[in-house]
């Protein structure tokens, strides 16, 4: 019975520590910036320093000198390993001069490497930012 006790509160620690960090504030820095057609292919390919900065309910996405902002309207979550494995999904509004532009914004682990990947509802283009850094906000 100790036993079953035991697995049972360590699944449930597990459980909830892979929502802890759904949470969290956090920045990403990317070298590479990869635009992709509608059918996934690569367009083209942008070696460029990236930040992104999370910091809820708003979003920045800043490549080279331009700097991208959105408000965070949904957020979905599951991590199997917290930032290893599993993905966040943000669904955002951006706002540019004026022009709303709706997004799907994924970030995602797997075998332990992080891709971000932007998808705009106005856009057929899909952008794939291969993670270098990721670093938790205090």
């Amino acid at each position: 019975m100790k036993k079953i006790s035991f697995l049972a509160t360590l699944l449930l620690l597990c459980h909830v520590a892979s929502f802890a960090q759904c949470d969290k504030n956090f920045i990403i820095n990317s070298s590479k910036t990869e635009y992709l057609g509608a059918d996934s292919t690569v367009e083209r390919t942008v070696e460029e320093n990236t930040v992104i900065d999370l910091t809820r309910p708003d979003i920045t996405i800043t490549p080279g000198d331009h700097k991208m902002t959105a408000v965070i309207t949904s957020e979905t979550c599951n991590w199997k390993t917290p930032f290893i494995e599993g993905a966040t999904i943000l669904k955002a509004t951006f706002n540019d001069d004026g022009k709303e532009m709706h997004a799907t914004i994924t970030i995602e682990g797997k075998n332990g490497k992080l891709t971000l990947w932007v998808q705009s509802e106005e856009m057929p283009r899909i952008i794939r930012v291969a993670i270098d850094k990721f670093e938790q906000k205090n």
